[in-house]
């Protein structure tokens, strides 16, 4: 939530200074912010199990979005500006750059929060390429995004995966865990948040002792892979764990069963 309060005050603030309400209208000018998303975006969607067991609930950005908006009304009454929260909604990401598109036109919306994955941000930037618009990336983390796609009109507002793992690091350094384990999941997001993690471990000078592949499931053919004790049985002593599963449901049962008393770290915490 503060993180969202901080974004809608950032750009109530581009919107005074950049002259984007009339200042001598007889009524209060008002600023329509835009919050575009995609409805049923599987990234907000519950982490689920077998059975459809809920393992972590997830909130909608756009909770966060009224909130800040509601706690932001102390600035609004002191700038004498209105400030509204116009959510749109479409059903694909393809949709999204025409839903853009037809806000500033029609409505005159100059400033939106984009919640959408990152490859919907290529056709978003050369919508609005030299438009008077704003777009703020809320919810994607992808490093591509910030050295490949580089845009005036976008500004990123979530850290990217490389900062967070910067950050994670830095701290294990600081708590002088050098030698970690990585236990790297099946999927393909497993294997982006390992490199991210890799490339920030080489940084700040610290040492992967042990990466091992693992694969949930119970069967005993496999125990190797899906057993914790097995995979955190190392030649050499290790002060953390760090794991990436994008699924969480390996990364929830890993503290307190693997050989060391070690703590865990990465996806077990789902940022």
């Amino acid at each position: 939530m503060t993180r969202w309060l901080g974004l809608i005050i950032a750009i109530i603030t581009v919107a005074v200074l950049g002259g984007s309400a009339p200042a001598q209208e007889p009524a209060q000018p008002r600023v329509t912010i835009g919050f575009v998303d995609i409805a049923g975006d599987p990234r907000h969607e519950p982490i689920r199990a077998y059975e459809r067991m809920i393992l972590k609930t997830r909130e909608h950005p756009f909770i966060g979005a009224k909130v800040a908006i509601d706690e932001a009304q102390a600035l609004t009454r002191a700038l004498k500006i209105d400030f509204a929260l116009e959510r749109i909604s479409v059903k694909s990401a393809d949709a999204l750059a025409a839903a853009l598109t037809q806000a500033r036109e029609k409505q005159g919306v100059h400033f939106f929060v984009v919640d959408a994955p990152a490859d919907a941000f290529k056709p978003l930037a050369e919508a609005v390429r030299g438009r008077d618009v704003l777009l703020f990336n809320a919810t994607a983390p992808d490093d591509w995004l910030r050295r490949e796609l580089c845009a005036g009109e976008i500004v990123h507002t979530l850290p990217s995966l490389a900062m967070t793992m910067d950050g994670l690091v830095q701290h294990l350094v600081s708590r002088k865990w050098r030698d970690i384990v990585v236990l790297q999941g099946p999927d393909p997001a497993d294997a982006t948040v390992t490199k991210a993690f890799e490339a920030s471990v080489k940084k700040f000078g610290a040492r992967i002792v042990a990466k091992r592949d693992f694969k949930p499931g119970t069967d005993p053919r496999e125990r190797e892979q899906n057993n914790p004790l097995l995979l955190t049985a190392v030649n050499r002593d290790y002060d953390v764990i760090f794991i990436a599963d994008d699924a969480f449901d390996f990364a929830r049962q890993l503290p307190y069963q693997t050989l060391r008393a070690r703590p865990v770290v990465g996806s077990i915490a789902k940022w």
